[in-house]
């Protein structure tokens, strides 16, 4: 009996010891498994900051070269583009410009019956750009209409933009665009908020972003401020009504302070000058 026992210990002990050995097989495996997947998964980190810098590199390069182009609409399709651009900012913006400080002129889009192509003008340089943009009201009665040649990515963040400021308004909030956010009644709000916002709530629901965050003080707009904002936020300067796709020009407005007098008499603590207001930074 005492035999028996003893082999049956004799062979637990020998099983234990191959089952310790396969174990240890086991985690060194495991472990050279584990290294390299630390190795793929920092390649994969190296080469998703490689693949960032290159996108955000793509875009500055996108930028830059759309940074001289002007897109305009409203063009007849049976006239020549540049000529009768050419014509029209001389007669209405009293702004002349040679054939040679154009790079390109070009259609874009699909021929529509009553609805002339959009033209890409290329200038050689930004500078009349910017001065024809600093005379972009006269367009109106023209029925042309310009616009910046924004990217893709730019575009749409417009859109979005543009198309929350539309529902502030509607709102009876004051609103505007001051580069690339929007304000309303004084919060500010980034593409990405509203964004987010709607990929939550749903295109419907983004008009409840405001009934939340943003309670209107001061529910009244100003007269004028509507077309003079929009031309910070707007897709396009607006010569005449037209449904055409617009993109826009970004006008920083200046930040006015309340000026406040002081009296050369003498005055308590109750007297003193209200402090001047806090002016939210942009987030």
């Amino acid at each position: 009996m005492d035999n028996e026992l003893k082999k049956i210990l004799l062979d637990l002990q020998a099983s234990s010891k191959d089952i310790k050995e396969e174990l240890k097989e086991i985690k060194g495996a495991l472990q050279k498994q584990t290294n390299k997947i630390e190795q793929i998964t920092n390649k994969i980190n190296v080469l998703e900051k490689d693949n960032q810098f290159l996108k955000e590199k793509l875009k500055f390069t996108e930028r830059k070269i759309k940074r001289n182009n002007i897109v305009i609409f409203g063009i007849p399709e049976e006239e020549n583009p540049l000529a009768y651009f050419k014509k029209t900012v001389e007669e209405k913006l009293e702004i002349s410009f040679e054939e040679t400080e154009v790079d390109n002129i070009y259609r874009i889009g699909q021929i529509k019956e009553g609805r002339p192509r959009a033209v890409i003008l290329e200038f050689v340089r930004n500078l009349k750009k910017t001065e024809i943009f600093n005379k972009v009201t006269k367009f109106r009665g023209t029925g042309i209409t310009i616009s910046n040649d924004l990217t893709e990515e730019d575009r749409k963040e417009h859109n979005v933009l543009y198309k929350n400021l539309k529902i502030a308004r509607e709102k009876q909030y004051q609103a505007k665009i001051k580069g690339n956010k929007l304000i309303v009644n004084g919060e500010v709000y980034t593409y990405q908020q509203l964004k987010e916002q709607e990929e939550e709530t749903g295109e419907n629901e983004s008009n409840n972003f405001f009934r939340t965050n943003s309670a209107p003080s001061t529910p009244t707009l100003r007269n004028g401020s509507d077309s003079e904002e929009t031309s910070g936020c707007n897709s396009h300067t607006q010569a005449n009504s037209t449904n055409q796709p617009t993109v826009g020009v970004s006008v920083k407005p200046e930040l006015k302070r309340p000026v406040y007098t002081r009296s050369t008499s003498k005055r308590g603590p109750e007297d003193r000058d209200p402090p001047s207001p806090i002016v939210k930074k942009s987030k």
